[in-house]
């Protein structure tokens, strides 16, 4: 099985496991939110970098968003150091900014490779970003707010997330198995 079927599985699991937690424990998850959303990131960026290294076609935006996403969740997760340098509202609005950059992702770009059918474009994928991109808008309008609407959506997000990741993970694995 591939690294990259691994990656995402375990990106899959870490975001079901933030849903869940969000869902039945809204008023203890802030640092947990936090410490996933940072593996999270590092996770999603080692792959775009992967992909960037090894698609001939596709180098340029799997680069960029996977340096971005490896430099993002190494700060979120190292963040009592980039406290001292940075103060909370301006980490906020670099995450808001991450999240809608990968909604316009996803919205713009949630294609799937099949090798029959050439590039199919999946609903999970416009859903999924159209829900990063409503995150992200919330947390630019109020970025301190704490409410349980942002818990619910912020939930909703992670769930509907995971099970895109168990999808694009169960693809990768038949892909291997095909090409084997």
């Amino acid at each position: 099985m591939s690294v990259s079927f691994w990656v995402t599985l375990i990106r899959a699991g870490l975001l079901l496991t933030l849903g869940l937690v969000l869902l039945f424990f809204p008023d203890r998850t802030l640092s947990l939110l936090v410490n996933s959303m940072g593996l999270f990131w590092l996770a999603a960026g080692v792959v775009s970098l992967r992909r960037g290294f090894t698609d001939s076609l596709e180098r340029g935006l799997p680069l960029v968003a996977g340096v971005v996403g490896v430099l993002a969740g190494v700060a979120v997760l190292t963040r009592s150091v980039t406290l001292a340098y940075a103060p909370d509202v301006v980490i906020i609005y670099v995450l808001a900014t991450l999240m809608l950059l990968t909604g316009i992702l996803h919205v713009f770009r949630g294609f799937r490779s099949r090798e029959q059918h050439g590039r199919t474009w999946t609903v999970e994928s416009l859903f999924l970003g159209m829900v990063e991109i409503g995150l992200a808008v919330l947390l630019f309008i109020t970025p301190f707010e704490r409410g349980r609407l942002l818990h619910i959506l912020l939930a909703v997000w992670a769930l509907f997330g995971s099970l895109v990741l168990i999808s694009q993970a169960l693809f990768i694995l038949r892909q291997s198995r095909q090409q084997d």
